[in-house]
């Protein structure tokens, strides 16, 4: 496309559109960089005392399993056929449960041993990123 070349006036995106995707993605950042990306490592480590060696290799697991999940959701969201389209049933339903379970990643009870810490760190860490794919990966 050369600079003097103009997009077609039907063919422009509005406004109002890319401010909605924007804001779409920052709080997918908000949800995954920040919160699981950054916060919670501090927070196991400092607060409840846990190994960062052991939670970096929890990290590294919760990324592997995001790495298989969000190919799987990507072709089951290609290939539904439903009243609401192919994607919208993923990202309602994806972006009500990640709302519903990431406030419990922090309910983590002190008493608990450290195993039951990781293991809970583990599953709550798998459940967000599966919910997190529902709505970020259509």
């Amino acid at each position: 496309m050369s600079p003097s070349s103009k997009i077609p006036e039907e063919e422009k995106i509005p406004l109002k559109n890319k401010c909605l995707v924007s804001a779409g993605g920052a709080v997918q950042y908000l949800t995954s960089n920040v919160n699981l990306g950054q916060l919670w490592m501090p927070v196991m480590n400092i607060g409840y005392g846990l190994n960062p060696a052991i939670l970096g290799l929890v990290a590294m697991i919760l990324k592997a399993v995001d790495a298989v999940v969000d190919p799987l959701i990507g072709n089951l969201s290609d290939n539904t056929r439903s009243r609401w389209g192919r994607r919208r049933p993923f990202i309602i339903v994806g972006a009500i449960l990640t709302g519903l379970i990431t406030p419990f990643v922090w309910h983590i009870n002190p008493d608990w041993s450290d195993f039951w810490m990781y293991s809970f760190v583990a599953i709550m860490g798998v459940l967000t990123y599966a919910c997190m794919s529902l709505w970020g990966t259509p």
